[in-house]
């Protein structure tokens, strides 16, 4: 198996096209045999009772699922500004690897099942952009760095990829299938399946926005939970929320949160502050309020470099599953040493795994953020 290659094809990439020829040919090959035998029975079988000789097999009696997430992922110009060499196209350019932003992390992402990321900003060559303070936009072809990092999905539901307009967020979403990853956004869930079984990925944001009020987004997300879980499901909530740079996570945030895990969502997955929160265990199902930002090509400067990845394992016994493990790995935003005048960390938009006393500073950020919250973890594994 070639580096990098994943254990599983989703629908999505191109063997889909033969995986189904395949799958047809075995199918008429099963109905053939149903035929023959048939013939030889003293009875005439029943039509439930050849249908189920060709039946797919039933999932595996015990199976893994391996998820990744990782939070705010910004690959474009700042407002329009790509010709200075700090910022992200030119250190990009300049680096000459196509998984730039992700080469320190791209070995994690390829060993699980889905690694999922917050995508902020556009991809599109729209000129007209939002009236906004910030507004982010990047090539078609950065859409590439994505499936070649081993990133299968992405949330669009946030506050920068309408930054041109209605335009550049359906080119975004055209750029970014077409190169083969799967996008979630509002009212619009990513679906998969591992294993043979369904995984769904809600995506939501209530960061600047004027069109629909926090109780209505959190509403339009328990109708989706509600639509999609079934004991042989996995229904993730993956949430662009939250005050910038706040430690903790608002009463309304934590109220909504529980309320999706009471509907039956599995795992509750947020960003938007810029900066690590806590996480809390909430019915033994976990609420992650904010992963922080990650290669975030937003800000030349690495001035709240704690970040991680999340890791949620979840256990498939007989095709019905329950969440084994959520653990982290201790990242920094940059993997820059170099400063500025003023001392500030340089961002050089590639985040770095950090071990020992960085990554054990990291762990103490996140416990001591859970520690604000009424059902904070405690204790939480690391994994590099």
């Amino acid at each position: 198996m070639p580096e990098g290659m994943k254990k599983r094809v989703f629908p999505e990439k191109q063997t889909a096209p033969v995986m189904r020829m395949l799958f047809l040919f075995v199918m008429l090959m099963a109905a053939c045999s149903c035929v023959l035998w048939a013939e030889k029975l003293p009875f005439t079988p029943t039509t439930e009772v050849i249908a189920s000789l060709a039946a797919p097999p039933p999932p595996p009696a015990f199976a893994m699922i391996d998820l990744t997430f990782a939070g705010d992922c910004t690959l474009a110009t700042y407002n329009g500004y790509d010709e200075e060499l700090i910022r992200f196209p030119k250190v990009y350019e300049a680096s000459g690897s196509l998984t730039y932003p992700f080469d320190n992390v791209k070995h994690l992402f390829a060993r699980d099942d889905i690694t999922f990321i917050n995508f902020e900003g556009a991809l599109t060559t729209a000129e007209t952009a939002a009236n906004k303070r910030y507004f982010f936009k990047g090539p078609p072809e950065y859409a590439a760095i994505l499936p070649a990092s081993s990133i299968e999905a992405v949330t669009l539901a946030n506050n920068h990829t309408r930054d041109y307009l209605e335009q550049g967020f359906s080119d975004t979403i055209t750029y970014l299938q077409n190169a083969g990853v799967g996008t979630a956004y509002e009212d619009a869930p990513f679906i998969t399946k591992i294993e043979g079984t369904p995984v769904i990925f809600i995506a939501e944001n209530t960061a600047f926005t004027e069109d629909i009020t926090e109780d209505e987004a959190a509403a339009r997300v328990t109708r989706q939970i509600e639509q999609y879980k079934r004991d042989d499901t996995i229904v993730i909530v993956n949430i662009h929320w939250g005050v910038e740079l706040a430690e903790k996570p608002s009463a309304w945030q934590t109220d909504a949160a529980r309320a999706w895990i009471d509907a039956g969502a599995d795992l509750v997955v947020g960003h938007h502050p810029h900066i690590l929160q806590g996480i809390e265990e909430y019915k033994g199902r976990h609420i992650v309020y904010s992963l922080g930002n990650f290669a975030f090509g937003g800000d030349s400067l690495a001035m709240r470099k704690e970040t991680m990845l999340l890791h949620a394992s979840f256990a498939m016994t007989g095709g019905i599953p329950a969440l084994a493990e959520i653990t982290i790995t201790p990242c920094h935003t940059t993997s820059s040493t170099t400063r500025n005048r003023n001392g500030t960390l340089r961002n050089n938009y590639r985040p770095a795994i950090v071990t020992g006393e960085e990554a054990q500073a990291v762990k103490a950020l996140v416990l001591s953020r859970s520690a604000l919250l009424k059902n904070g973890i405690t204790q939480i594994s690391t994994e590099s």
